[in-house]
């Protein structure tokens, strides 16, 4: 599966978030797999990251080549020692016992060699495979407890972490495991088996000019001694630079605190009256060395749950199979684990599978884990038998050994003694996954078309635009910077402000999750205007080829009373205008724009979650965390809230209840849009002239304003109204739904006889009402963790020509603030500029839209009139060039100068001025996730608009 001595490595199709507990061997080489799988693998460490272990590894066969399908073979020839003899000695009477030769026959019917290497060796070459395929190394991260359904972990610290999959490999002593195997593991203490185990090293030239140790430890030896009650194995390592021995030792001495921590604080004394009975030579051993550690381990048995009962935590490594050190195999298995596990989620293609490769992991695991190590534990215990039975079983190893090699021994001895290590040593972990996928896999990819779902958390849908063959031959967004630091955003809202800023901020270099409560299968109606600043982002995106085949662009706007039908005026967008606008007035389906965004989001890499509810959301001391309604808690740096005109996160941000917003100045307004096709419409001799495919027109009416605008290339007219709406207001009126016109008992008398008409066609319209809001104060929470974006942040009504644009404003702006991002306490002074820049364009914005509704709503009467007269004025010429400059101002200035709005310009402003400032705050090398934020109030007063508080 990986390395460039194995076959290709395969990719999953569907990205998991991953957080491995344990940064040891077993957690590295974890993260390792499953990262080169495709997933985002975080691993969290409770140590600083320092491995001070002096021992020795025993890597057989079945290891060795799981090592060099990683592309280890040659750092291990650097590194690693190979061994030609296996050397048994009765530790008690100091005989040998035998000596087995490893021919290359033998080496070679296993495939690969038998190896020792020192594990910090082994440790540091796997952690730079992970690192270097990009897993995030947590240290100082103790865990202290999971929810297995929801695949959530808590810190020491109280910080709550989410991700898809949980891997427990967290040791021997796992905090995890009873949450798995719901047992618990407390045992008295005079019930408990215990075992000392002793690691020594000391250097090589430590046994020259001592005849005796040098007669009975060759560098290409590996030495067994085994005694009454313990057991030791020897071996040299780095070419005899070094030997290293571990000893397992019964101990039956009294329990204190911290006998199971590793520790190098027990004395010589202390060794020689535990272990009193070791031969003299082993005694010398002991006392030459250079560095002892040593613990105590509890003697525990293999759990029969690897994976919790609709859990999404899995056991690896000792954690899975408890074996203590010192055998051939208690690290073979994890290297194992951490194949099988690589090699299953490698072929993942959707989050529903992971409760069936989970099972796969258990159902290929658990027996040969539980199987192996009741081998390991019996085969130690024959080597510590007592007195009485060492004369019995040296002469049976004895007589296996009596031709030195394994070609010649005797076939019927070799299976007694020897058979199950070396078909412990053929196990091939990878093949085992083959063969499970051989047998099950089809069902799997089946299942993908098949299933209804059930997890929620993805639907599989064919994208609606494909960039191969509508967007590939546009620009892309214009380049950025590059971020120093890959940030999580979770963007609660899907619809089209949620899925521009998740595009923009994932082209950015983030790593983006939208969460959407439908199940993103509705198709909504109505059209949509985009303005040359809103047009201009979407060309910068690369849509322009898209949008010039779904797109129309308006070369009129022609307003009507809309009580006599009488004409206004029509204003042209002439070719000047619109150049130095730098862009077009548009008009597009709201359904095409959406599945644009769509198509944009997922290709980029988008995590695109339907049917996923967020319930709350809380900051954390380093995060923020987000409550789904399935009790599922995400966490993320940054939370952003686009969940519309009624969001339920905005008064998170503002503090002010929602009831307080609201406009009672301005009323409520019911907007209804709906779709009739341009072939029924060209039957009126009344509305035939009106179906010019580049007009927009616009009836001003008392109490509404209506616009319409052809879509689909001719065949269909759209139009929205907005009436201002006086009867009682129900519950389900504030949702859009389908609904005969006649349900909202509009005055149909208001309306001069062609826009009537189309009422009157229609029938059914799609209709919601809007209790007017003031836009936010802020738009940013006061802890700097929950942010608004879209009608969020500015709940403008459908139907005016800035709503939408407002929307990709917002995203731009943060897609090029976040572009710029160095490090993760920037994040304070990127959100304070976002506000900064987006709060007054949005309140001025909300403001004057409010301004032109009045205006283009006044009833009937002398002020319509008025109005009506100045309008027509300013259009007398049919053009923008040619109106007066005094009347132009006052009715178009504002108008024009929403339209000149860069975004990208405003941040490039922002970072002329500040920008230096905050790059030039010193790097500190971090021990702990979240520095505190260097305080830039006196150069940039504006930021004390926000509190910083990183404490949550």
């Amino acid at each position: 599966m990986f390395g460039e001595t194995s076959r290709a490595a395969e990719k999953a199709g569907v990205r998991l978030k991953i957080i491995v507990v344990g940064g040891g061997i077993a957690g590295v080489a974890t993260a390792y797999t499953l990262a080169v799988a495709g997933h985002d693998v975080v691993v969290l460490e409770k140590g600083d990251g320092s491995i001070k272990s002096a021992g020795g590894i025993q890597s057989p066969p079945n290891m060795t080549k799981i090592l060099y399908q990683w592309g280890l073979r040659p750092i291990l020839q650097q590194k690693a020692d190979t061994y030609e003899r296996i050397v048994l000695r009765n530790s008690d009477k100091g005989t040998l016992i035998g000596s087995l030769k490893m021919d290359e026959n033998f080496v070679k019917e296993l495939i690969d060699g038998f190896l020792f290497v020192q594990h910090r060796d082994l440790y540091d070459m796997l952690m730079n495979c992970a690192r270097r395929e990009g897993a995030t190394i947590r240290c100082n991260a103790k865990v202290v407890g999971a929810d297995p359904a929801n695949a959530t972990v808590t810190l020491e610290s109280g910080e709550q972490l989410f991700a898809d999959v949980v891997v427990a490999a967290d040791g021997y002593d796992s905090v995890l495991r009873p949450i798995v195997t719901e047992e618990d593991e407390d045992v008295p203490v005079e019930e408990q088996e215990r075992h000392l185990t002793t690691t020594i090293l000391l250097p090589g030239d430590t046994l020259k000019g001592d005849e005796e140790l040098e007669t009975f430890l060759n560098p290409q030896d590996w030495v067994l001694w085994m005694g009454e009650g313990y057991s030791w194995n020897a071996n040299f390592l780095h070419r005899g630079e070094a030997l290293t021995a571990t000893i397992t030792h019964v101990y039956t001495g009294p329990p204190h605190a911290g006998d199971g921590d590793w520790t190098d604080a027990r004395t010589l004394e202390w060794y020689l009256t535990t272990m009193p009975n070791i031969e003299p030579k082993l005694k010398k051993l002991l006392k030459r060395a250079k560095l002892i550690s040593s613990r105590i381990f509890v003697t525990r048995q293999t759990p029969e749950d690897f994976v919790g009962a609709g859990s999404r935590l899995v056991l690896a490594g000792t954690a899975a199979h408890p074996m203590t050190p010192g055998g051939n195999h208690a690290t073979a298995l994890v290297i194992e684990d951490a194949q099988v596990l690589g090699c299953l989620f490698s072929r993942i293609q959707h989050r529903s599978q992971i409760s069936q490769f989970m099972t796969a992991y258990e159902d290929i695991r658990q027996s040969r884990c539980a199987s192996t190590q009741e081998y390991d534990y019996n085969h130690r215990a024959s080597m510590k038998v007592p007195k009485e039975m060492q004369d019995q079983r040296d002469t049976l190893l004895g007589q296996t050994m009596i031709h030195g090699d394994w070609d010649h021994m005797d076939e019927a001895l070799f299976r007694e003694s020897w058979g199950k290590e070396l078909s412990l040593y053929t196990y091939d972990a990878t093949e085992k996954v083959d063969d499970w996928w051989g047998q099950y896999g089809y069902l799997l990819d089946l299942d993908i078309y098949t299933s209804n779902n059930s997890d929620g958390n993805e639907i599989n849908f064919t994208l609606p635009y494909s960039f191969s063959s509508s967007m590939a031959t546009g620009n892309s967004a214009r380049p950025l910077s590059q971020p120093g630091v890959t940030l999580k955003f979770v963007i609660i809202g899907g619809s089209i402000a949620g899925l521009a800023t998740a595009y923009g901020l994932r082209k950015a270099g983030h790593e983006v999750t939208v969460l959407e409560k439908s199940d993103g299968k509705a198709k909504s109606k109505g059209g949509l205007q985009s303005p040359p600043n809103m047009t201009k982002i979407l060309y910068e995106w690369g849509l322009e080829p898209t949008l010039e085949r779904l797109a129309y662009k308006c070369k009129q706007f022609t307003f009507r009373n809309g009580g006599s039908g009488e004409l206004i005026g029509n204003m042209r967008m002439d070719e000047v205008f619109l150049k130095d606008l730098v862009a077009d007035f548009l008009f597009i389906q709201h359904q095409d724009l959406k599945d644009m965004m769509l198509t944009l989001a997922i290709e980029e890499g988008v995590d695109i979650r339907f049917e996923t509810i967020a319930t709350s959301v809380y900051p954390t001391a380093h995060s923020t965390s987000i409550v789904l309604d399935d009790g599922q808690v995400l966490l993320a740096d940054v939370v952003i809230a686009a969940d519309g005109f009624d969001s339920q996160f905005r008064e998170l941000v503002t503090g002010v209840p929602e009831d307080d917003l609201v406009d009672y100045s301005v009323g409520n307004r019911l907007n209804i849009t709906f779709i009739l096709p341009v072939d029924r419409l060209q039957e009126d001799d009344e509305l035939r002239p009106l179906m010019n495919l580049t007009d927009w027109l616009v009836w001003m009416g008392s109490g509404y304003v209506m616009h319409a605008n052809l879509i689909n290339g001719g065949k269909d007219l759209t139009a929205t109204i907005t009436y201002t709406y006086h009867r009682e207001i129900c519950a389900e009126d504030t949702v859009w739904k389908d609904r005969p016109l006649n349900y909202y008992e509009v005055d149909l008398d208001l309306f001069e006889s062609r826009p009537r008409k189309m009422l009157e066609m229609a029938k059914t319209v799609s209709a919601r009402v809007f209790v007017s809001r003031h836009g936010p104060e802020e738009l940013v929470s006061d802890d700097l963790k929950l942010v608004l974006v879209g009608e969020a942040a500015h709940p403008l009504r459908p139907g005016g020509n800035h709503r939408t644009a407002l929307h990709f404003e917002d995203a731009e702006t943060l897609r090029c603030l976040f572009s710029r991002i160095q490090r993760r306490d920037q994040i304070s002074h990127f959100l304070t500029a976002y506000e900064e820049i987006r709060h007054p364009r949005c309140q001025w914005a909300h403001t004057y839209d409010n301004g032109f509704h009045d205006m283009a709503t006044t009833h009937a009467g002398p002020e319509q009139k008025a109005r009506d007269a100045v309008l027509r004025q300013t259009m007398a010429y049919g053009d923008w060039d040619h109106m007066d400059e005094g009347t132009f101002r006052a009715v178009w200035g504002n108008e024009l100068s929403l339209y000149v709005h860069d975004a990208r310009e405003r941040v490039d402003d922002w970072w002329t001025q500040w920008g230096s400032l905050i790059s030039r705050e010193p790097r500190m090398e971090r021990l702990s996730p979240e520095p505190k934020s260097p305080d830039l109030s006196s150069f940039i007063p504006n930021l004390l608009q926000v509190s910083v508080s990183t404490q949550g």
